[in-house]
Parts: C-alpha cells; sequence; structure tokens
C-alpha cells in the first residue's frame, strides 16, 4: 500500500491511500473510486486480450427512471455503450427499459430512435405523433409503449432501413440479424440462426 502526503489550506495532512482494488481512502474517511485519472475511463477488467479478441464489447450503465408528479422510482434505463463491434457503430448506446411494475418493456429505447429517423415526430411539447400513420392521434410517452403504437412502425420497411443507417456498420439495407450470419458463414440455418453440423 502506498501512502502520499497531500498539500493543502487547511491545518492537517491529508493522505491518499490506493489499496488494490484502485479505491482511494482520503481525508476524514472519505472514500473515492476510479479516480486514477482526471476523466477515468470504464474499462473491461480482465486485459486487453478480452477486448482485442472480442466481436462484441458492451459496457452497461443506468439511470433512474422516477414518475414525474411524485419523483418515486418506478425502475432504470439500462444503457448498453458500444466500446467495440464488428457489426455496429462503435459510440452507439442502446437503450432498454425496465421497471418495477412491469419489468422489461419491449419497446423501451424505440421512441428515441424513432424521433430521429423522423418515422415519429413531437406536434407539441410531452406529445408524440406517427407522420407515417393516417389519422394518428396523439400520444404520451408512457401511452406508446405498447404494440397499438408500433406494429405498423415495425412493419415499415423504410423504418428498418432508417434504424439500419444509424446503426450498422455497413448501411446497405442489410439487418443485423443478416449481417451476424454472414460473419459466421455457412452451417447456420438461416431460419432459426441455430449451428448445423
Amino acid at each position: 500500500m502506498k501512502v502520499k502526503s497531500i498539500s493543502n489550506t487547511r491545518k492537517g495532512r491529508v493522505y491518499d491511500i490506493e489499496t488494490p482494488t484502485h479505491d482511494y481512502i482520503l481525508w476524514n474517511g472519505l472514500i473515492s473510486h476510479n479516480t486514477q485519472e482526471t476523466y477515468s475511463k470504464t474499462i473491461i477488467s480482465g486485459g486487453t486480450g478480452i477486448q482485442y479478441s472480442a466481436d462484441w464489447s458492451l459496457i452497461v450503465g443506468r439511470r433512474q427512471v422516477k414518475d414525474d408528479k411524485t419523483k418515486e422510482m418506478l425502475g432504470y434505463d439500462f444503457i448498453l455503450n458500444s466500446e467495440k463491434s464488428r457489426f455496429i457503430k462503435e459510440k452507439s448506446a442502446l437503450v432498454y427499459a425496465a421497471t418495477y411494475e412491469h419489468g422489461v418493456d419491449p419497446y423501451g429505447g424505440l421512441l428515441d430512435i424513432a424521433l430521429l429517423t423522423g418515422h415519429v415526430v413531437k406536434p407539441k411539447n410531452g406529445w408524440f405523433s406517427r407522420p407515417t400513420v393516417e389519422n394518428d392521434k396523439n400520444w404520451r410517452r408512457a401511452e406508446s409503449s405498447c404494440d397499438e403504437f408500433w406494429k405498423p412502425l415495425l412493419e415499415d420497411a423504410t423504418f428498418d432501413a432508417e434504424i439500419g443507417k444509424l446503426y450498422l456498420l455497413s448501411s446497405e439495407g442489410t439487418t443485423v440479424d443478416s449481417k451476424l450470419l454472414e460473419a459466421i458463414g455457412e452451417g447456420v440455418d438461416p431460419t432459426t440462426g441455430e449451428v448445423v453440423g
């Protein structure tokens, strides 16, 4: 264990004690973590070999989801940050929503993507609409997480193509599944994705 004295303007000394887990015990019992650098980057443990040989490297973060009125915690949005990928653009962030009451939201994160592609617009603050759907009503964010809202968009080939342009390394209109099967090569059943042989 290394102990370094740090000068300060207070009376007394402040000590920075580095532990094997890279936690730092600072003055007056304060403990900090990952302070090796000014702007410490989250890394995958186990050495760089894992990072270099991986097809995918995702770092998972999360943010709280709270009720707008009561400020009660409802769950989390899990953010998957692509540090390395052979299929999607690096530094892409994919969001998965999970609440205590309903579990994983199958449409969590799609609303923000649809706003980027233009398949969903905000006609006024707090409301959403789908310009490709004839006579569409205005929806609140909480109401939009249902089959009725997403089915027309998920069946729209242009929506799939625009998502491909946002995230895929090659935006030739192919889906992530077909890219994955192409990378794996022969010996894969194209209908199920099962490895054969």
